[in-house]
């Protein structure tokens, strides 16, 4: 039986989505697992969830008691009153998919730092590609970013080898924020290469939004003197030299995106970026 594991899920304006991302965690096969779902926005979420039939001892809301205070000040709390060591990030729109908590949480008894695959997909359930899926169970240093191209949402860890808490101060890219300051305590993330998490590109989120390049590019730049200086301590200097190279990558697929995107309509940041990190 896998350690117990805390589900931590921030909310805000969630309501038509935080259903799905609740009962994926309760679904979790040999799972000893509690969910905590931190209301920023008001929003009585175990109403919510009860009136679309799920109602569990397993679950609990904890509140900000603001609105749109953060997804990281949300997190916060949830993490404060997480009753387990062991913990497992899931934002309110995306879900686990079958067998995430019983492949990783062995795993992380060896190492405190676990992700894992990542299906991408669209509202509709349309799946666009997939992300980290190599098939190979491995610890990823300098490759870390490599492998796992952009979003960092699907990881699990030991938070009392891992005593990292979100940056409340950070606008945006929070999860690699997260991954690159728990990185002060690890040397890499042991990292399962098969789909296990499914992240939904909202269409209207941060990060698909009308001229959000600019924006992005932006803070990859302050991330970029971050790593130059001493903004993160980092166990391994191979992890910060893997983030640090990826990240130039990744400013100049940002910078070249929108003109892409305007010659092929539908086009993806990741297959953007996917080729330009190919390149020598």
């Amino acid at each position: 039986m896998p350690d117990p594991v805390t589900v931590i899920i921030p909310a805000f304006r969630a309501q038509s989505t935080i259903a799905r991302a609740v009962a994926s965690a309760l679904a979790q096969d040999d799972a000893k697992i509690e969910i905590i779902v931190s209301s920023d926005d008001g929003t009585d979420y175990l109403d919510t969830l009860a009136r679309a039939g799920i109602s569990d001892p397993r679950l609990r809301q904890v509140t900000t008691g603001g609105i749109a205070t953060g997804s990281s000040n949300a997190r916060n709390i949830a993490i404060a009153a997480a009753k387990t060591r062991f913990l497992a990030e899931l934002d309110a729109d995306d879900y686990f998919l079958p067998g995430k908590l019983s492949r990783a949480l062995p795993l992380l008894r060896e190492h405190p730092l676990v992700t894992v695959g990542i299906r991408v997909e669209q509202p509709t359930g349309k799946i666009l590609r997939h992300l980290g899926c190599s098939g190979r169970t491995e610890l990823l240093t300098a490759t870390y970013k490599q492998t796992n191209l952009s979003m960092d949402s699907m990881l699990l860890w030991d938070r009392e080898k891992v005593p990292t808490l979100y940056d409340t101060s950070v606008p945006r890219m929070i999860d690699l924020d997260f991954l690159m300051r728990a990185f002060a305590h690890v040397d890499g993330a042991l990292h399962i290469g098969e789909p296990l998490h499914a992240y939904v590109k909202q269409p209207l989120s941060m990060s698909n939004a009308p001229g959000s390049s600019p924006i992005y590019a932006e803070t990859k730049r302050q991330m970029i003197a971050a790593l130059k200086g001493d903004g993160y301590k980092m166990k391994s200097a191979s992890t910060r030299a893997g983030i640090l190279d990826f990240l130039r990558i990744s400013l100049r697929a940002e910078e070249t995106f929108e003109a892409a995107a305007a010659r092929r309509p539908g086009l993806i940041f990741e297959d953007h970026l996917e080729p330009l990190l190919a390149r020598p």
